[in-house]
C-alpha cells in the first residue's frame, strides 16, 4: 500500500519498521478507542440522557474491533477495486463472543434489535420476530447497571406493547441491556488481563498481522 505525498509515493509500511512499533500504535490506537467510547458513553448518560446515540457509539466501537480482529475493513480490493464480501454483523458477534464473553443469542440480539435498527431507523422496532425459535422479543434499557444486563425474560402470555393507542403487539419476551455495562464489557475485553490487547501483543490468531491488514485498509484512498 502506498500514501501520495506531492508527487512522492510512500509504503505505510515505512510507519511500522518492525512489529514493537507496530505493537506499540496498535496499543495506542485502541486505547484511545477506549478513552472515547468512556467518556462519549458517559456523557450520553448524563441527564437530560441520549440512550441511542451511546448505544450506537458502544455497537460502533464494537464493529470496528471486529473488524480489526478479522482484518477486514473495505468491502472493495484497494487496488482492483472489485466487490470484497465482507460479514460485518459476523465479525461483531464474533468479537463479543471471543472477547466478551457472550453468547451466540446475545451477540445475535444485541445485532438484530439494535444495531441494523439504529442504523437504519434510529430506532429499534417495538418487537423483534425470533424466526428460529419463534418468540416475539421486546426490548429494554437501562442508563445504570442492572442485575439482569443481557437477560432474557420469559413474559406471561398476553404481555402488549402499543405501537399506538389502538394497536397492541403481543409478544413472549423481554431482552435487557444495561447501557453502561455494555460500555465497560467492551473496555473490560479490550484492557483485561488476557484481552484483545494482551492477544494483539502476543500475535495470537494473527491479531497483530490482522491489526496491520485492517489499519493499512482504513486508510487506504
Amino acid at each position: 500500500m502506498y500514501l501520495n505525498i506531492g508527487h512522492k509515493q510512500l509504503s505505510i509500511s515505512t510507519h511500522f519498521p518492525d512489529n514493537n512499533e507496530l505493537k506499540r500504535f496498535a496499543r495506542n490506537y485502541v486505547k484511545g478507542k477506549m478513552s472515547a467510547l468512556r467518556k462519549d458513553t458517559n456523557h450520553c448518560l448524563q441527564e437530560p440522557f441520549a440512550p441511542f446515540p451511546a448505544i450506537l457509539f458502544c455497537l460502533a466501537n464494537i464493529h470496528l474491533l471486529g473488524a480489526l480482529a478479522a482484518g477486514q475493513v473495505l468491502d472493495k480490493h484497494p487496488t482492483t477495486k472489485k466487490r470484497i464480501p465482507i460479514d460485518t454483523s459476523g465479525n461483531s458477534k464474533s468479537y463479543m463472543q471471543s472477547f466478551m464473553g457472550y453468547t451466540e443469542q446475545q451477540s445475535e440480539l444485541i445485532i438484530k434489535i439494535y444495531r441494523h435498527k439504529l442504523v437504519h431507523l434510529a430506532q429499534p422496532n417495538p418487537i423483534y420476530f425470533d424466526n428460529v425459535n419463534n418468540k416475539k422479543i421486546g426490548w429494554l434499557y437501562s442508563h445504570e447497571h442492572r442485575d439482569d444486563h443481557l437477560y432474557l425474560h420469559d413474559l406471561p402470555k398476553g404481555t402488549k406493547t402499543w405501537i399506538k393507542s389502538d394497536w397492541p403487539e403481543e409478544y413472549d419476551q423481554l431482552f435487557v441491556i444495561g447501557i453502561r455495562q455494555l460500555m465497560e464489557d467492551i473496555i473490560d475485553s479490550v484492557e483485561r488481563h488476557g484481552g484483545y490487547l494482551d492477544q494483539l501483543d502476543s500475535n495470537t490468531k494473527n491479531l497483530l498481522d490482522n491489526f496491520k491488514k485492517a489499519i493499512e485498509e482504513a486508510y487506504t484512498t
